[in-house]
């Protein structure tokens, strides 16, 4: 969702820890931001079907409607959206699950309050643009296969194909940069996606799982080969 300028980016807090909600509301408040709280994942499924929103900040484990649900059926429901979700597990399994369902970044407790602000901005800031950093390229085209940066929009095969920021931004950088091979790092610096991809650059596990979930969304049109895998190494773009 595009937040205008001279709005106050509306941002939906949901944890059933009173103490650490009020820690985190405050410091988002003071960053200018308009926080809608939830006690539980049904009053954060209310909010999300009720309230037009920037970004959802979801702790995983909420009585009700855990988390990693919402996050799923929050992503079912608004491709666009950006979700951080808030945990006391620091598992690799959890956080790979979690970028799964389509989460964009991931932060374990306990966290600094500022860190998760900076963290709230940079994903605000990347959704707002729509964008790539470094980017001189609004429109790319390649056979069967279109990106539109300024309608933030992809089509495969004539059908559009519904992205999260951190997939688009993935895709696109491959694709301005066609039969060059990216590292997971390189993948990470170059798109400035560590605030996506949490703390674990490096982590190449977790790049992975997002190139995972955009073979998978354009496989579903039709049988998509353009993202190469170069074993031992990362990611390339090649028609």
């Amino acid at each position: 969702m595009t937040q205008s300028a001279d709005k106050s980016p509306r941002v939906l807090l949901a944890d059933d820890e009173d103490g650490l909600r009020e820690l985190v509301r405050t410091y988002l408040a003071k960053a200018g931001m308009e926080v809608l709280e939830a006690r539980n994942g049904q009053e954060a499924e209310d909010i999300f079907r009720t309230q037009n929103l920037d970004l959802a900040i979801l702790d995983i484990m909420m009585p009700e409607v855990d988390g990693l649900s919402l996050c799923h059926q929050v992503r079912e429901e608004d491709e666009y959206l950006p979700i951080l979700l808030l945990t006391a597990r620091g598992e690799e399994i959890d956080r790979l699950v979690g970028f799964e369902m389509g989460a964009d970044d991931y932060v374990v407790k306990p966290f600094s309050p500022r860190e998760l602000v900076a963290r709230a901005k940079a994903i605000l800031r990347r959704s707002r643009h729509h964008t790539v950093t470094g980017s001189n390229q609004d429109y790319l085209k390649f056979p069967n296969l279109v990106i539109d940066t300024n309608l933030y929009r992809v089509e495969w095969q004539g059908q559009e194909v519904k992205l999260t920021p951190t997939e688009f931004n993935l895709l696109y950088l491959l694709a301005q940069n066609p039969r060059r091979v990216f590292s997971r790092k390189q993948v990470m610096a170059q798109t400035n996606s560590e605030n996506y991809f949490g703390d674990y650059f490096g982590d190449s596990h977790t790049v992975d799982v997002h190139v995972k979930n955009l073979r998978e969304k354009f496989n579903a049109i039709a049988p998509f080969s353009y993202i190469r895998t170069v074993w031992g190494v990362g990611y390339k773009f090649e028609v």
